[in-house]
């Protein structure tokens, strides 16, 4: 078999400099500085959201501990557990980038996918219910302005017009379910205790050596001693049962 090379290109990545910044021509920034603080905010942002989000796990999982439940009404359940699986499908369709072989129809009537996910429609029932509690006793509300405000800002973020959003009822509530949420896990934060931890220091790896202190030296600037496997720790070749 004979090959024919024909061409061989070498791709240039261009300078990250203030020139290439602005050959971007994003709006009001001008400067690599300015370009890396906002990416820098951004970050900081989705590390907040991160940490925000599993706080807010955290607790649900707490409160559906504390708090017990009489048993889920048939119906409500299986309408549930259809909204489980209607939302999984769609999931698989948008990481998949393509439509499923199988129709909605056939992943409800999926005996296998109801029981699977039946536990989970149980756990979000207990929870919107429980949040509906407290979003009466705490009285939160959300206004037709914070949700105007919300989608203005979503808009200018994904650089789309919000009109036909705004125009669409189903959005709106969502949205504001969203806030109200986003306030009532405000309102839980803000009474739960938070205690700090120093994490412990992790063991050592199993076949790895410990460190060892080091060797005196004579003053020709030779080692005194050998270096023996017990001098590298007694790890070497054991397992252990708590890897770090």
């Amino acid at each position: 078999v004979r090959v024919k090379i024909v061409e061989v290109t070498l791709k240039e990545l261009p300078e990250i400099n203030d020139d290439f910044v602005r050959d971007l021509n994003i709006e009001d920034i001008t400067s690599l500085k300015e370009l890396r603080e906002i990416e820098r905010n951004r970050l900081i942002d989705e590390q907040n959201q991160r940490i925000r989000q599993n706080l807010q796990n955290q607790l649900f999982l707490k409160l559906d501990e504390l708090i017990t439940f009489d048993q889920v009404p048939p119906n409500l359940l299986e309408s549930q557990i259809d909204r489980e699986i209607v939302h999984i499908r769609d999931m698989a369709m948008y990481h998949n980038q393509r439509e499923l072989k199988e129709s909605v129809e056939q992943w409800l009537n999926n005996q296998e996918l109801r029981d699977k996910y039946r536990q989970q429609a149980i756990f979000n029932i207990k929870i919107q219910a429980i949040k509906f509690k407290l979003l009466k006793a705490e009285n939160i509300t959300v206004e037709d302005s914070e949700v105007a405000d919300y989608v203005k800002r979503l808009s200018e973020y994904a650089q789309y017009d919000q009109a036909d959003d705004l125009n669409s009822k189903q959005f709106t509530l969502q949205i504001a379910e969203r806030l109200r949420n986003d306030k009532l896990i405000d309102v839980l934060l803000s009474k739960v205790q938070f205690k700090e931890f120093t994490p412990e220091k992790p063991e050592s790896i199993p076949g790895q050596p410990e460190s060892t202190p080091e060797q005196p030296k004579s003053p020709d600037g030779e080692t005194k001693g050998e270096t023996t496997d017990e001098t590298l720790g007694e790890t070497k070749g054991e397992s252990s049962d708590n890897p770090s």
